[in-house]
């Protein structure tokens, strides 16, 4: 559907799609057919409007974030807004503040892809929301903008929630990178024993060598289900710190551990497969 329609589009005019108009007179019709009955319509209509990301159109676009029905229209809406920047984000935190569900979660969306830091109280508010998915949507991103104001409410999620929305947290904190290990190696070590599961895993997924000493000192923790998550961490990491800490996790009390030690210090030594040279012309 939407490739006839880049392809109607290619090599074609607005004019010779809508017909002769003056800039304003196309951006109005632009911003009526956002309400067309045929959703190809509405696509092209937004698209047309991405194209110009001209600001008059926003009320419009936002209006349509809340109302529109069709994912791939909803999608071609919040790229225009996306296209007319920064501009878009401080109506884009009054409609997640004060939108309906379906506008909360699409306002989210899009501040995500803005990245702006000016949303990041509006999304640590949305984190107490009722609705799971705006929740989700806000940690996700609270990630992409990487404020450290942000650090320490999504550290109070970690082990937290349904499965896709710990894996949201977890993916957000991971993209602090080395800013968030401090305050991560103090939950491996003081939290929840979920909590320190999924620390684990982050901290093997960042990598950085404070992270690989902190899940490496925390190997004896009492807890079978931590020790079980620092060793699957370790598979991120192949230094001799990291190997001799798995060597000693074989010798673990529990049978799952030592198992999971044996399988990731094999995956560790297997040898990579060498790439072929390229091809002399």
């Amino acid at each position: 559907m939407r490739s006839r329609l880049f392809s109607l589009m290619r090599g074609a005019t607005c004019d010779t799609i809508f017909g002769p108009m003056t800039t304003d007179a196309q951006l109005q019709r632009f911003i009526s057919d956002l309400h067309h009955p045929d959703k190809n319509v509405r696509i092209a209509a937004a698209l047309e409007i991405g194209k110009r990301a001209d600001a008059a159109a926003l009320p419009a676009l936002l209006t349509r974030l809340g109302d529109e029905p069709d994912f791939f229209v909803r999608e071609s809406v919040m790229w225009a807004v996306v296209r007319i920047g920064h501009t878009a984000v401080l109506p884009l935190i009054a409609l997640l503040e004060r939108g309906d569900d379906a506008a909360k979660f699409n306002a989210a969306h899009t501040l995500s892809k803005l990245a702006d830091a000016r949303a990041v109280p509006a999304l640590l508010a949305a984190l107490d929301d009722s609705s799971p998915a705006l929740v989700q949507k806000a940690i996700y991103a609270l990630g992409r903008i990487g404020d450290m104001r942000a650090l320490p409410a999504l550290l109070a999620r970690v082990g937290i929630g349904a499965r896709e929305t710990r894996t949201s947290t977890n993916e957000a904190l991971e993209a602090f990178g080395a800013a968030a290990v401090p305050c991560l190696v103090e939950t491996l070590h003081t939290g929840l024993t979920e909590a320190r599961v999924d620390v684990a895993e982050i901290l093997g997924a960042i990598g950085d060598s404070a992270a690989i000493d902190a899940l490496v000192r925390a190997l004896n923790n009492e807890a079978t289900a931590v020790r079980f998550a620092i060793v699957n961490a370790l598979r991120h990491s192949a230094d001799p710190v990291s190997i001799a800490a798995l060597e000693r996790a074989r010798e673990d009390v529990h049978a799952h551990v030592r198992l999971l030690a044996a399988h990731v210090l094999a995956g560790l030594r297997e040898p990579k497969p060498r790439r072929a040279a390229a091809s002399k012309g």
